[in-house]
């Protein structure tokens, strides 16, 4: 779920202000800017984690089907041996017969 960068920072500054300026006594705009820019930092992390995980699936894709592929090619040999295997034999006909002298 993304999340709007100005949403984030209005929930921020309305819910956290009071908390944090009473824990330190520091600024909490300064603090309120450091979470933003580690939003930041986080979904630009996320956004490269995604874009590698998309080239690794691309990458998985291309193998499985140049396999198949090699397998298809394999097969083909195959049928191709089959049929100049039946070419061969195919003008060539035998007979026999049975003869009884009494």
């Amino acid at each position: 779920m993304k999340f709007d960068q100005g949403m984030v920072c209005l929930a921020l500054a309305l819910s956290g202000v009071p908390a944090i300026a009473g824990q330190d006594g520091s600024n909490p705009n300064s603090e309120l800017s450091q979470l933003v820019q580690r939003l930041e930092h986080l979904e630009q992390s996320n956004r490269q984690l995604q874009h590698r995980l998309a080239e690794i699936e691309l990458d998985e894709k291309e193998e499985a089907m140049a396999s198949r592929l090699a397998d298809l090619e394999i097969e083909l040999l195959s049928l191709r041996k089959q049929a100049r295997a039946i070419g061969s034999i195919e003008g060539i006909s035998a007979g026999a017969a049975i003869t009884m002298v009494a």
